[in-house]
């Protein structure tokens, strides 16, 4: 019996022990996959401008920061080419705002539960999983609710597709063509529900990741204040970026 106890009492101790590393081997990362000081990774979380995710590695817990949402205008190359390749192969209208919603896996009908579920881990995270019928009632309320609120058009793109109708009745899937939708805004935004950008004709866009505040992203989404916006988002994120200002750092260094 005091055999058994004295096992036991070791495997706690070795347990606790154990955990005790795991626990103090943290590493904080910024949205640019750098290794940051906890310092910085707590001051620009602070900030209403990121979230962040935790990835336990069992030897390395790693924190790393995610930017909510970001402004900015495309170079005239780029727009030119993006322009003319979503004209061409897409269909859209470059004259007025486009908002596309972007998810990177069109799953196939069959690849759906047949009703929603919550999937538990072994770890005690969680995720959810929707029904077929829940997507495209999604995407419809999603198209309703943007035509009430928004001006310009609204389009669902995809990078991949197992096998889904680019048309079901009235909602329509797109391809992203050279992926270039993905190479010019997509920022790791680790939201597996998608992200979404707002591409005005002049080249200004507004990538949306994570939830922020209503009336700003309205505003955003419909171009209203937007030099006033564009400031502010400036001089908020290059304070707590200052290597990645153009302006103090012109030559990229």
């Amino acid at each position: 019996m005091l055999r058994t106890c004295l096992v036991f009492l070791l495997m706690l101790i070795q347990f606790y022990l154990s955990g005790q590393k795991r626990a103090s081997q943290v590493q904080y990362i910024d949205e640019g996959l750098a290794v940051i000081s906890k310092k910085e990774f707590k001051k620009k979380l602070k900030s209403d401008l990121y979230y962040a995710y935790e990835y336990d590695l069992d030897t390395v817990l790693y924190k790393r920061l995610y930017v909510k949402y970001f402004l900015g205008k495309l170079d005239p190359l780029s727009r030119h080419q993006l322009f003319s390749l979503l004209t061409r192969r897409n269909n859209v209208d470059t004259t007025q705002n486009m908002v596309i919603h972007y998810q990177d896996t069109l799953k196939a009908k069959e690849s759906f539960p047949r009703r929603d579920e919550i999937v538990w881990n072994k770890d005690g995270t969680h995720k959810h999983l929707i029904s077929y019928n829940t997507f495209i009632k999604g995407h419809k309320r999603c198209n309703s609710t943007y035509r009430k609120k928004y001006k310009g058009k609204l389009y669902h793109f995809y990078n991949f597709n197992t096998g889904h109708p680019e048309q079901y009745k009235d909602l329509i899937w797109y391809k992203d063509h050279l992926k270039m939708l993905r190479r010019l805004f997509y920022n790791n935004s680790n939201n597996k529900n998608g992200w979404s950008v707002t591409l005005f004709p002049n080249g200004d866009y507004f990538i949306k990741n994570w939830s922020m505040d209503p009336k700003l992203a309205e505003e955003l989404q419909n171009h209203t204040n937007w030099e006033q916006h564009l400031s502010n988002f400036k001089s908020r994120y290059y304070r707590l970026n200052p290597q990645l200002n153009p302006v103090e750092n012109p030559s990229g260094s």
